[in-house]
C-alpha cells in the first residue's frame, strides 16, 4: 500500500514537471541590435498638447468629438486612409451608441471611434491592428474627475500617434489598421463595437493586435502577450533584450482571479493584464500584445497597483500630467516613451518579416476553446505549493518508517527481557498497538491512515 501511494505521489510530481516544461522551449530569432528611434520628445509633445488643449475627452460630451477631429486630421496629414464610415462630416470617425449596466448604475450615450488604415505596398500577408483608448471621465456626470487623464489615455494616444507618424512612409508587407477607441473608460465599449463590426474574414486576417494601455505612470512597463509561451512572445522578449528597451518581465504568477471578462469566453479566469481593449481579440485566440505600466507583483485579482506605496491615479482627480511628472520625472517619461515606441516600430518596420514568421507559427500555439491556457496558468501558479506539500508527505513517510523501525527494536528488547518494567516511551503495548497518553488503544500509531 505504501509503495502504491509513494508511486502515485511521484507520478503527480513528474506530471507537474512535464506540464510546467510544456512550451518552455524558446524560439530563437536572429535580431541585430537597433538604435532606439529617439521618440521621447515627440511623444511628450503630444502628451503636453492633449493635457493642455484636450483635457476633456468625456464620452457623449461633444468634447470627445473635437478630439477625434484632431486625431483624424493628424492621420490624414500622414497619408493614412479613413476606414471608419464618415460621421458628422469627418471621414475616419464612426459614431456608435453604448450601454453598460454595472449593477448600480446604467451608463448610456454615444461615442466615437477613429479608424484609419495603411495598406500594404506588396501582397499583404495579413493585418496588424494598433489601438489605444483616447477618452477620460473629466466631466462624466456622477464620476467626473476633472483630470486630464494622462495615465488613463493621454500617454497611450501620444505613443500611438508617434508610432503612426514614424510608420507613415514605410513600405510594409501587411496592412495596418489604426484605431483610437472611445468609451473605454466605462467598459471598453469602443473596442467591443469595433470588434463586433469586423467580418469573420477580417478577424481571420489579423496577424496581431497591439493595444497601448495605461502607460508611463506605473513602476514598470510590460509587454504582455498571452498566458503561455509562443514564438511571437519570445520574439518581443528578445527584441526588448537585444535593443535594451526598458521592460520588466511578466511574472509567472499573474494573480489569477476566478471570473470571466466576456460571457462564453475563451478564458475562464482573469488577471489585471487582460484588462485592455485587446480582450475581444484575445477571446478569439488572435495573437495580442498589450503594453501597459503598473506593478504586477504588488497587484492582485482585485485590481492594479500602479506604484508601490502610492495611491493609484487611474480615473481619479489626481490623474494629471503634473502628477505624472512628479511621480516619474520628465526625463524618465521621455525615456519610457522611447522604449514603448521603439518596441512597436522596430518590430513592424525593421523586423517585419521575422515578426510575421513568428506570428504565423504562433497561430497553432494560441489557447483554444478547451481553455488549455487556464489549466496551464493554474498549474504554474499552484505548482510550487503542490511540490512543497508533496515534500511534506514524503517526509511523513520517512518519519513513520523511523518510528516503525524503533518500535520493532523496542519489541525485540521487551520479548528478550519479559521481566523488565521499562518505561513505555514510544507509546506501544505488547501487541505493537499504539496508545495515547491516557492508555487508550488506537488504530496502530500516529501515522496510520497514510
Amino acid at each position: 500500500m505504501k509503495k502504491k501511494i509513494l508511486l502515485t505521489i511521484i507520478s503527480i510530481v513528474v506530471a507537474l514537471v512535464a506540464v510546467c516544461a510544456t512550451g518552455c522551449t524558446h524560439a530563437e530569432f536572429d535580431l541585430a541590435p537597433q538604435q532606439k528611434v529617439g521618440a521621447g520628445e515627440e511623444a511628450y509633445g503630444y502628451l503636453t498638447t492633449i493635457a493642455e488643449q484636450y483635457y476633456d475627452r468625456t464620452p457623449d460630451s461633444g468634447k470627445d468629438f473635437e478630439f477625434c477631429k484632431y486625431l483624424a486630421t493628424q492621420l490624414t496629414s500622414w497619408g493614412y486612409t479613413p476606414k471608419a464610415v464618415e460621421s458628422e462630416g469627418v471621414a475616419g470617425i464612426e459614431k456608435f451608441n453604448y450601454y453598460y449596466d454595472d449593477g448600480e448604475r446604467v451608463y448610456s450615450g454615444s461615442s466615437y471611434n477613429v479608424q484609419f488604415t495603411k495598406p500594404s505596398t506588396a501582397q499583404s500577408k495579413g493585418t496588424i491592428v494598433l489601438t489605444a483608448q483616447y477618452d477620460n471621465r473629466y466631466s462624466y456626470t456622477g464620476i467626473a474627475t476633472q483630470a486630464d487623464g494622462s495615465y488613463e489615455s493621454g500617454a497611450s494616444v501620444s505613443a500611438l500617434l508617434t508610432i503612426c507618424r514614424l510608420l507613415c512612409d514605410k513600405d510594409l508587407d501587411f496592412d495596418l489598421t489604426v484605431a483610437f477607441l472611445g468609451c473605454s473608460t466605462i467598459s471598453y465599449n469602443g473596442a467591443e463595437y469595433m470588434f463586433k463590426n469586423m467580418t469573420e474574414r477580417q478577424k481571420q486576417d489579423v496577424l496581431l493586435a497591439i493595444d497601448i494601455s495605461n502607460i508611463i505612470g506605473g513602476d514598470y512597463s510590460y509587454l504582455y502577450t498571452v498566458d503561455k509561451r509562443t514564438d511571437y512572445g519570445d520574439f518581443f522578449d528578445q527584441l526588448a533584450t537585444v535593443n535594451g528597451l526598458d521592460f520588466q518581465s511578466v511574472p509567472q504568477d499573474k494573480k489569477v482571479g476566478a471570473a470571466t471578462l466576456i460571457d462564453n469566453g475563451l478564458y475562464h479566469y482573469f488577471h489585471v493584464g487582460m484588462l485592455s481593449n485587446n480582450m475581444y481579440f484575445m477571446n478569439e485566440g488572435i495573437p495580442t500584445l498589450t503594453i501597459l505600466s503598473f506593478n504586477w507583483d504588488k497587484s492582485g485579482s482585485g485590481g492594479r497597483v500602479e506604484k508601490d506605496g502610492k495611491e493609484n491615479l487611474l480615473q481619479t482627480p489626481a490623474d494629471t500630467l503634473d502628477n505624472m511628472i512628479d511621480r516619474v520625472g520628465e526625463d524618465n517619461i521621455k525615456a519610457r516613451f522611447d522604449s514603448i515606441v521603439s518596441a512597436v516600430y522596430l518590430a513592424i518596420a525593421r523586423e517585419g518579416e521575422t515578426l510575421v514568421g513568428a506570428l504565423t507559427s504562433s497561430r497553432s500555439q494560441m489557447p483554444s476553446r478547451l481553455a488549455q491556457s487556464s489549466v496551464a496558468n493554474s498549474v504554474l501558479t499552484i505548482a510550487p505549493k503542490i511540490i512543497v506539500v508533496t515534500a511534506l508527505i514524503l517526509l511523513m513517510f520517512a518519519v513513520r518508517k523511523r518510528v516503525n523501525d524503533d518500535k520493532e527494536k523496542y519489541l525485540a528488547i521487551k520479548r528478550a527481557n519479559t521481566k523488565s518494567q521499562s518505561v513505555d516511551v514510544f507509546g506501544f503495548d505488547d501487541d505493537g498497538q499504539g496508545k495515547d497518553n491516557f492508555g487508550d488503544k488506537s488504530d496502530g500509531g500516529v501515522f496510520d491512515g497514510f
